[in-house]
């Protein structure tokens, strides 16, 4: 993969085209740049920048390092809010770039044991800075980041090897693949541990950007997927209650639970389809950007009946009608099971 084409440093705007660093981004096709919103927002105002500078410090043979103005993309403004959400903005390019990405976000469904390398602009490392780390699995405060444990020399000891500012925003790649994971967003205060936002969150939050630029598998099968104004349009079903206790691991739940669904009970089946897309961190309706944006709340006709399963407490839907498990067809379902398997490895 070339890694000067999609490796972007951002600079505050300034009409001498030396502005403070901010940060880094990830330069998507020609002209879309992702980031963290913290990273580009206004110090002053907490809002949206006007501008933004975008270099472009890797691209060699050059006399000056390149660079585009560029503004956020309408509807691809998602500040931080709540528990460590958010925090995620699309930036398009006044002219297109010296040279065309061919990088997209590849959604996962099992973070865990990932060997990653990250890349970033701290303050005195004007080429940038890789580091390494592996992925632990979910971690935060809530339910949309990937917790990031560094790795390699100084990393345990608080030496060089630990993320400061001006990795936020960088690309997140794996090691062995060369796919992009996610951005990194976040760190914690001694920089030995990192959260990263991956691609199922960015596609939740930017689905027109998500269906260009992220590949991968969903956590439920495509044919599943409710959308979010059907979700909230949805009507309370006692089959719900019992898939979000389970889902929210509530006392009285068991740790199998098996439901019978008529194969005539249209009903039934959409309102188990609408808990489980519910429980989706990619695809939850109660987290969809236009309540966010506008302050209207994320609130449905399930959520006010008590029926709010966690985001994020699904990790896997198996739809394995039709199926031939020693050989799905389905590149999807293929690595679905193999996930399965890993999970059942590792279980108690």
């Amino acid at each position: 993969m070339d890694h000067s084409s999609w490796r972007v440093r951002l600079r505050r705007w300034a009409a001498s085209g030396s502005g403070d660093v901010l940060g880094a981004g990830v330069l998507f096709g020609a002209d879309r740049v992702l980031t963290c919103a913290h990273v580009i927002r206004d110090p002053a105002t907490g809002l949206r920048p006007d501008r933004v500078q975008v270099e472009f410090p890797l691209l060699q043979g050059l006399e000056r390092t390149p660079w585009r103005t560029a503004t956020v993309a309408a509807g691809h403004w998602a500040p931080p809010f709540g528990k460590a959400q958010g925090d995620l903005a699309v930036l398009v390019l006044d002219a297109p770039a010296p040279l065309p990405s061919p990088v997209t976000l590849h959604r996962t469904l099992d973070y865990r044991g990932a060997t990653v390398l990250i890349d970033g602009f701290p303050e005195h490392r004007s080429g940038g800075q890789w580091l390494t780390g592996v992925c632990r699995g979910p971690g935060g405060e809530g339910d949309e980041r990937v917790q990031i444990d560094l790795t390699g020399a100084g990393a345990e000891a608080g030496g060089a090897a630990r993320l400061r500012g001006g990795f936020s925003g960088a690309g997140v790649r794996e090691e062995g693949t060369d796919r992009l994971l996610g951005i990194l967003v976040q760190a914690d205060e001694r920089g030995e541990h990192g959260y990263m936002i991956p691609a199922a969150t960015v596609a939740k939050y930017f689905r027109r950007f998500a269906e260009r630029y992220v590949s991968g598998p969903h956590a439920i099968p495509g044919h599943r997927v409710v959308s979010a104004d059907a979700a909230r349009a949805a009507r309370p079903h006692g089959l719900q209650r019992t898939v979000t206790r389970w889902l929210n691991g509530e006392a009285d739940a068991w740790d199998t639970e098996v439901l019978f669904v008529a194969e005539d009970d249209d009903r039934a089946r959409q309102a188990l389809y609408v808990v489980l897309n519910m429980a989706d961190r990619e695809q939850s309706p109660q987290l969809a950007v236009r309540p966010v944006e506008h302050g209207a709340g994320g609130d449905s006709l399930l959520s006010r009946a008590g029926i709010a399963p966690r985001v994020g407490s699904i990790g896997l839907v198996l739809d394995l009608e039709g199926a031939a498990l020693d050989d799905p067809g389905r590149p999807e379902l293929r690595e679905a099971l193999a996930v399965l398997r890993h999970e059942l490895r590792h279980a108690a």
